[in-house]
């Protein structure tokens, strides 16, 4: 008899176990697809434009926030991340950073045209930013809210037939014509397989901590630091650093 009563309970247990979860799961599913247009409707009324959101991202137990990663329908290249309020739908974005990023990001990218060989960029900005909601705000603007304000620019290159020295004088010119702001250059060499991995990587994340750092752990890199537009390694500095990626 005790054993038919243990049965009983522990199948009864198991049943309520197995629809609250499945009601979890449904109600989830209508949770994702509603946080997904607060969301989007949090970011359109903030800045009078459109945005696409690619992730819900899960929160933890007790937290009053979930967050999001989305990009403008005008530029799908601009991806960020916001989080929003669960009982007010209060909104913190990095929009405005993201896209300061990016028009830095085409200047290096112009700077650089006389690098020899195959390379991609991804710029972000480092510790905390300064609050800013005009999307239209110069990379100029934006570095005089906050003097203190580093940018740094991953550069993923693969190298052709070139001398270590017609590279070096390339990476002179970064930050050539940008000398408002502190900025360095992580300088990585990479074959074409890890190039490939990387363009796809930050074709779908907003992100250059916790997947980016595991994936690039042991990948060794030059770290090259600008003042006022200007590198501060010399050419033997960069030989020394550079002699086991070249």
């Amino acid at each position: 008899m005790k054993n038919g009563r243990l049965n009983g309970v522990k199948k009864s247990v198991s049943f309520l176990l197995i629809v609250t979860v499945a009601q979890l799961m449904v109600g989830c599913g209508f949770m994702v697809n509603d946080r997904e247009e607060i969301a989007k409707t949090a970011l359109q009324q903030k800045y009078q434009e459109e945005f696409e959101i690619t992730d819900v991202f899960p929160y933890k137990l007790g937290q009053d926030y979930y967050r999001v990663q989305a990009y403008p329908v005008k530029d799908p290249n601009i991806l960020f991340r916001g989080s929003i309020g669960i009982e007010d739908h209060s909104l913190s974005d990095n929009y405005v950073e993201r896209t300061v990023c990016r028009k830095l990001q085409e200047q290096v990218d112009r700077n650089l045209d006389k690098l020899p060989g195959y390379y991609y960029l991804f710029t972000h900005a480092m510790g905390p930013q300064p609050v800013a909601n005009d999307k239209t705000i110069s990379v100029k603007e934006y570095s005089e809210l906050d003097p203190n304000n580093l940018f740094r620019v991953e550069l993923f290159f693969e190298p052709q037939d070139a001398s270590d020295e017609a590279v070096f004088n390339a990476l002179k010119d970064a930050f050539k014509d940008i000398p408002y702001l502190r900025g360095e250059v992580r300088f990585y060499v990479v074959n074409n397989d890890l190039m490939t991995e990387i363009q796809e990587y930050f074709s779908s994340k907003d992100d250059v901590y916790y997947e980016f750092s595991h994936k690039m752990n042991l990948v060794p890199y030059v770290e090259l630091k600008y003042e006022n537009g200007l590198l501060t390694m010399s050419w033997d500095e960069f030989s020394a650093a550079a002699k086991d990626l070249l």
